[in-house]
């Protein structure tokens, strides 16, 4: 049985579930051009980094996979870059019609530049995302740390017809991660604020000149190579990458390989792995189709009970464990098995708590039994990353969720939304204590965070089946006329009732409200809506600092177990003390002997938040009231604004008691003054009131 007809049947059972490519690229050659980069003598205590990251990010898949999977390009003009394709030009089209429509034919989802009316969109996972526009544009609102992950697959490859792909076309995972980190150096080259870091000292630096700090990462499962036995294959590849400018390394990703087990979350992958492992040892049984079968049989995932992989670290997978913490690199325990990652954490904590990164993940106890695979992060998993000092990069996405019940509670009455996912981060960043990065994970295969406020589904031949936004807001009155007409669309924002405008705080709407996260350039709609639902994003903006830190404890040799990283401040252990704010700070004043400096964008903060953990209220100047908290060199200032009523409940007639809202339900039952008084409630002004800490609760009497 030939070896490309296997991987096309395995790689259409697989489809939905691996990662993507382009058409129309050059084909690069094996031989790399290094970019410009920071100077090597780079002062690393320089400040605190002030900034967002995206730990995950694939904006070159376009030239993996053969280079026929992902419309568009990273780079050039828009109307090149960007240019409609015709719905059958790219994706997994060989079979038409098998797959559904995010990667398959899709003649009703071609428009991109100029109308962008079908893409970018959160779910159309077959068109870039990465644009060199978006990105600036990212960069612009604060991205200051950029993990560039080169990704391919070998079976996805072999079902992407060859015609959509750069010819010659070629599927080993190996020359196709190559490709990428190529036009990764070819890019920074030709844009000066696109650099790529070779050690933490140099991320500093360039982020202090104003600079994205572009870290090169690799995920693929057959990279390196397919002999199970042969430590100087790995070895090798490991050094020619590192020569590269790679520092961030995942030793596995879908399938079971010569160094770990992967972590089974999607059915079939058992199998999956039993094809490619016969394929790549050359170990059938003999006797023809039947034999095979048998091989795979044999060689598929080895689950238990709990579909958990029981592979973890092979005798080659101990030793790539080892090599990487000799070369500083940063390990990326994504996608292994949950027995590789503990035998991955026994290692690094042998070698005085060596840190572990996991660049893309979710944490299992938000999901409900059934979703709660070994992918996710258990709460112990956690803490193995928080002894370490490692990070996090929580994936963005729709998936729906649990609700996270620490007060205040954020209503989760939009799965796939914002609500959602948010309700994740703040487990992560109150719960857990972590500072946690995006793993936007883009050009990925991975629908994105969608949209709350769009009604029916505009843009797609089945919309009259399919509906997007979830209607707990008012229909904008959006139509298949408006959408992805600037014009239409602000004349219809215009025109929406002021009910619905004093019913959202008079917000502005944005495109994020009608596309979800479409691309890297959205992320400042995504905090500005989580600002909307009563959620703080700005603990996301310690992250580029925190990967850093990171970094450079794999260069420490005081390095020690971390027993609690404080959530609300990363700036801890730095010497240099500056008068002066620095990176995307303005400076407010003065306070005792530091400066007061506000992030631009900043983030409110209701006033009864600021309070705990250093944080006291601040009068400027022009007796305007902010929220500052302490840090090494400065005080980090968010603007104070007045308390809220928590969700459910609303403001009653703008009243306040003793400086608090008084908020009621909806509906309010009438209740009697002898039992507003015997629950504990005192009656105000033909109410009972009760206090809640920073709100009253109003029923009316009878």
């Amino acid at each position: 049985m030939k070896r490309k007809y296997i991987y096309r049947l395995l790689g259409l059972i697989l489809a939905l579930s691996i990662v993507p490519g382009i058409s129309g690229q050059p084909r690069l050659l094996l031989q790399p051009t290094l970019s410009r980069t920071a100077s090597v003598s780079a002062v690393m205590n320089s400040g605190p980094i002030d900034g967002w990251s995206d730990y995950h990010a694939h904006q070159m898949s376009h030239l993996g996979f053969g280079g026929g999977l992902v419309w568009g390009k990273h780079n050039g003009p828009a109307n090149v870059a960007l240019a409609n394709c015709n719905g059958n030009n790219h994706g997994l089209t060989w079979v038409p019609g098998l797959l559904n429509v995010n990667v398959g034919t899709h003649k009703d989802e071609t428009q991109g530049y100029p109308t962008y009316k079908h893409w970018p969109l959160w779910k159309t996972v077959h068109h870039q995302q990465y644009w060199e526009g978006w990105l600036k544009q990212a960069h612009n609102d604060g991205l200051q740390l950029f993990v560039m992950s080169a990704v391919s697959n070998e079976l996805m490859c072999e079902v992407v017809p060859k015609k959509h792909g750069i010819s010659p076309v070629a599927c080993d995972d190996w020359s196709n991660i190559v490709r990428q980190i190529q036009a990764a150096h070819a890019f920074a080259a030709a844009n000066p604020w696109y650099r790529i870091a070779r050690s933490p000292a140099e991320a500093r630096q360039i982020i202090d000149e104003g600079d994205l700090a572009v870290v090169l990462s690799v995920e693929a499962s057959n990279m390196w190579g397919h002999n199970y036995n042969d430590w100087n294959i790995i070895k090798n590849r490991i050094d020619t990458l590192y020569n590269m400018g790679v520092r961030a390394m995942q030793p596995v990703h879908e399938f079971d390989n010569n160094v770990a087990g992967a972590a089974y979350f999607m059915g079939l992958f058992d199998w999956a792995t039993g094809i490619v492992k016969t394929i790549n040892t050359q170990s059938w049984i003999p006797g023809g189709p039947a034999g095979f079968v048998a091989s795979v049989f044999k060689n598929r995932m080895d689950l238990d009970s709990n579909k958990h992989n029981r592979l973890g670290l092979t005798p080659l997978g101990r030793q790539m464990i080892t090599y990487m913490m000799q070369k500083k690199i940063i390990i990326d325990l994504a996608h292994i098995s949950e027995r590789g990652f503990w035998q991955s954490v026994g290692m690094t904590e042998a070698n005085k708590y060596y840190p572990i990164h996991v660049s893309h993940a979710t944490y299992r106890v938000m999901f409900n039994k059934d979703k709660q695979d070994e992918k996710k992060l258990s709460a112990s998993m956690v803490n193995a990353i928080k002894r370490s000092g490692g990070t996090v990069g929580l994936r963005t996405g729709k998936e729906r969720t649990k609700t996270y019940t620490r007060s205040p509670v954020v209503a989760n009455n939009c799965q796939g939304s914002t609500r959602s996912w948010a309700q994740v981060y703040r487990l992560g960043a109150q719960g857990y204590g972590l500072i946690q990065g995006l793993g936007l994970d883009m050009a990925g295969m991975i629908e994105q965070i969608r949209p709350r406020f769009l009604g029916s589904n505009q843009w797609n031949s089945d919309s009259a089946k399919e509906q997007w936004a979830c209607g707990e807001d008012v229909q904008r009155g959006l139509s298949a006329s408006t959408l992805g007409q600037p014009e239409k669309e602000k004349r219809v924002a215009k025109a929406t009732s002021a009910y619905e405008r004093g019913r959202q705080g008079g917000r502005t709407y944005t495109n994020y409200d009608y596309v979800g996260l479409a691309h890297v350039g959205y992320v400042k709609h995504m905090f500005r809506d989580m600002q909307n639902i009563g959620v703080d994003p700005s603990q996301i903006w310690d992250s580029a600092e925190a990967y850093v830190k990171m970094w450079e404890r794999n260069y420490s040799s005081s390095r020690g177990r971390v027993y609690k990283p404080n959530a609300s401040d990363s700036y801890i252990d730095h010497n240099s003390l500056v008068d002066s704010c620095k990176g995307w700070r303005e400076k407010l004043g003065g306070y005792g002997s530091k400066p007061v400096c506000k992030r631009v964008p900043h983030f409110n903060i209701q006033r009864h938040n600021c309070s705990g953990g250093g944080k006291f209220v601040w009068r400027d100047p022009f007796n305007k009231e902010w929220c500052i908290e302490n840090t090494s060199d400065m005080y980090k200032a968010r603007e104070v604004v007045a308390d809220k009523c928590p969700v459910p409940y609303t403001r009653h007639s703008n009243w306040s008691y003793s400086n608090k809202p008084v908020c009621k339900p909806i509906p309010a039952f009438k209740i009697r003054s002898s039992k507003c008084r015997k629950q504990g409630g005192f009656t105000y002004n033909g109410r009972c009131l009760w206090n809640k800490g920073y709100w009253y609760n109003s029923r009316p009497l009878r």
